[in-house]
């Protein structure tokens, strides 16, 4: 860990990751004040340029985009009353009633520099968390890592989505999609005439840029197209008061505590994170009345909560595996595509690279604060850019990028298709990002599958599959992914309620 310290920061200063640092936070912050545009949708289709890049440049700009979109959010839900991404949502409550006051800029200045200390101190608590928790993947057997994976792919689509029968679904769907291809111990052909168009299966890149990067565009041009809303003037002090100070820093501390545990939960997102802070945060404070009508609290804590689960969100994404949420699903495939391992594997044969990449979400952070704080007015330009102009310009770089990786055009003319698999996922609420989970995590599991459940015991593979104490752990954190929808749905509707609530009070 601290050996890696000064040989990552030295790497870190490179000029190519210096401007990769600066370049993707403020195409992230850019992309995210767009209301119709996300992270995952960046993220996927960046990974042909990312995956030509060093693979720690590479990984710097994917984290950039997450983060800084993350923020960006916050500058569409503070002048227009459209959160940019879904995290914001919670940022809208008081950041437009505060640019309804006219302190629109202040807004901005509190949602930046919460976002900023939010992040950043989660980057740190995986800096020193992360690896420890990653090594426990050393005491796993071939069981455990089976009953392992299993509990990932089951974990993120009960959580990820509404239906944990729909969530399923789209799990199975990808495990059975990674596995027409290649047998992963025998490396023969499973489909034989597929084997020459596609020897190793469908590619990873075309389906992450199809599924997250092209059907996004679908479902934006099946929509009639629409006039932006006219923001609010960027006006207003941008410093809030000296007495507001210290309520605000309390509130960004225990929303940064909330956001943090919350995003460890894979499938849960910087949504609940926010949420959960901004609930935390109004039931401390002493002026209750106010949130929901202006409340600075209310900002910073929505903005550090959301971005504090981004940094919690990496630790089951580099220690296991397991995607938090959509956006590191698309840096866990990127990770596939580099070719470079996951868990304790990764802290070991490339702890430098590991670090290098924290070391780099943490400066992001800084970056973040620069631009956030002195280019928010040009941030906030991109919000009047039409759909009639950002659709084309999606489609094109799309298919450019599904060519660039494998220089096939067998893979652009598969794209379409996992375009509109997308499309229809989203359509009938079957969540991308545990399809992408199945497809990554499905072949890793048939291997623990077949290594542990050897033919001579397949008539005792129960007994074999739970033998261990810890394959019973996984079993049951399983089955209670089945239980915790029920709940999460619950806290998820009644916290509508009180947006709900809040909205009407303010109209």
């Amino acid at each position: 860990m601290t050996e890696f310290f000064g040989e990552a920061l030295a790497r870190l200063f490179l000029p190519v990751n210096l401007a990769a640092m600066f370049l993707g936070t403020g195409g992230g912050i850019f992309i995210g004040a767009q209301p119709d545009l996300s992270p995952s949708i960046c993220m996927a289709l960046l990974l042909p340029v990312v995956i030509s890049l060093p693979p720690e440049t590479g990984l710097i700009v994917l984290a950039a985009v997450y983060f800084g979109s993350v923020f960006g959010g916050s500058v569409s839900a503070i002048i227009c009353r459209i959160p940019g991404v879904q995290a914001s949502g919670i940022t809208v409550l008081d950041g437009y009633q505060m640019a309804v006051k006219g302190r629109a800029v202040q807004a901005v200045a509190v949602a930046c520099m919460a976002s900023t200390v939010g992040g950043l101190l989660s980057i740190i608590a995986v800096w020193f968390s992360v690896e420890k928790i990653a090594m426990a993947e050393t005491y796993f057997r071939g069981a455990d890592e089976f009953w392992l994976l299993i509990m990932a792919i089951v974990s993120v689509a009960s959580i990820s989505s509404r239906s944990a029968i729909r969530g399923f679904m789209a799990g199975i769907a990808g495990a059975a999609l990674a596995a027409i291809g290649q047998d992963p111990l025998t490396e023969m052909p499973r489909l034989p005439f597929l084997a020459d168009v596609f020897p190793s299966g469908f590619p990873l890149s075309v389906i992450v840029i199809g599924v997250f990067g092209l059907a996004p565009v679908l479902s934006m041009g099946e929509q009639k197209f629409h006039r932006r809303a006219k923001p609010y003037p960027l006006v207003g002090k941008k410093c809030p008061p000296r007495g507001e100070l210290a309520n605000l820093s309390i509130t960004v501390i225990y929303a940064w505590i909330s956001g943090f545990l919350v995003g460890i939960l894979p499938g849960t997102g910087a949504s609940v994170g926010a949420r959960l802070a901004y609930r935390n945060a109004r039931d401390r404070s002493a002026d209750k009345h106010m949130f929901g009508r202006g409340s600075a609290e209310g900002v910073a804590a929505a903005e550090a909560g959301n971005n504090a689960a981004t940094g919690g969100a990496l630790i089951p994404t580099l220690a296991f595996g397991i995607p938090g949420d959509a956006a590191t699903a698309v840096l866990l495939a990127g990770v596939h595509l580099m070719r470079l391992p996951l868990g304790h594997r990764l802290f070991n044969e490339h702890g430098q690279l590991a670090y290098t990449f924290l070391l780099g979400g943490a400066a992001v952070h800084f970056c973040m604060l620069l631009l956030g704080l002195t280019a928010y007015r040009f941030f906030a330009l991109g919000i009047k850019i039409p759909e009639r102009v950002i659709i084309p310009l999606l489609t094109v770089a799309a298919v450019i990028g599904c060519y660039m990786v494998n220089e096939r055009f067998a893979d652009v003319m598969l794209l379409p298709a996992f375009a509109l698999v997308g499309f229809f996922m989203r359509k009938f609420s079957l969540k991308p990002a545990a399809f992408l989970t199945g497809f990554l995590l499905g072949p890793a599991a048939e291997v623990a599958w077949r290594n542990t459940v050897v033919p001579p015991h397949v008539s005792t593979a129960w007994s074999v599959l739970t033998r261990t104490s810890m394959s019973r752990v996984f079993i049951l954190v399983s089955l209670s992914f089945l239980i915790v929808p029920v709940f999460f749905d619950h806290f998820r509707d009644k916290m509508s309620s009180k947006v709900g609530a809040f909205s009407n009070q303010n109209k």
